[in-house]
């Protein structure tokens, strides 16, 4: 068969993916040869081994993996998109290039899908690793804040004051820093006062 004929050679699934995409603009025919193409592509890249042909494995996996993520939000599909980006960022790419898909495939969950518990695991996810992405850390310090998680949002803040930051930004992180202390601490002063109303009065709804 010319699947099995293909095996390995990224060069003749490449240009049959381009065919299809343009001039013939089969979405489907296209879909079908660049999901092979990618699975071939990372499948070399992941196990180090060489392709056929010209084209070599990382750099095709790359370039077929960003049309069918194109190819899935064009077509409306957001949670295809959002799992390829999260398989994606498990190839062995740059750390950078793997924290921008999760970053993406965060905010099409948070946008078009409505799941923000995965676009906070998503961007947590991140931020455990580097916070030099202020937007995410913001977006997640924001949803930490909308759940009353105030102490993993001191805990993010407190982080990002150990990086080195532009001055208005460690201001405004210093800032937040002590309005979180502050609420803990207010809150911390109420606990106490319940306590003390149960102890005067046991059964006390304080």
């Amino acid at each position: 068969a010319l699947s099995e004929r293909l095996e390995d050679d990224l060069d003749a699934l490449y240009d049959a993916a381009r065919i299809a995409l343009d001039p013939v603009g089969d979405v489907p025919l296209a879909r079908q040869i660049l999901e092979r193409l990618y699975r071939e592509a990372a499948r070399l890249w992941e196990k180090g081994a060489p392709a056929r042909g010209e084209r070599p494995a990382d750099q095709t996996a790359l370039w077929t993996h960003e049309e069918l993520v194109r190819l899935a939000t064009e077509g409306g599909r957001a949670q295809e998109a959002v799992e390829l980006l999260t398989s994606g960022a498990r190839l062995p790419v740059d750390p950078s290039v793997s924290r921008t898909m999760r970053r993406q495939a965060g905010d099409v969950a948070r946008e078009q899908l409505g799941d923000e518990e995965r676009a906070m695991r998503l961007y947590q996810s991140i931020a455990d690793e580097s916070l030099e992405d202020g937007e995410t850390v913001d977006r997640l310090a924001k949803m930490y804040e909308a759940r009353g998680r105030i102490a993993e949002l001191l805990a993010l803040r407190q982080r990002e004051l150990q990086q080195e930051l532009p001055p208005e930004r460690r201001l405004a992180a210093r800032l937040e820093v002590a309005r979180l202390l502050g609420t803990l601490e207010e809150k911390g002063g109420r606990v106490e006062m319940l306590r003390q109303n149960l102890a005067d009065r046991p059964g006390h709804e304080a």
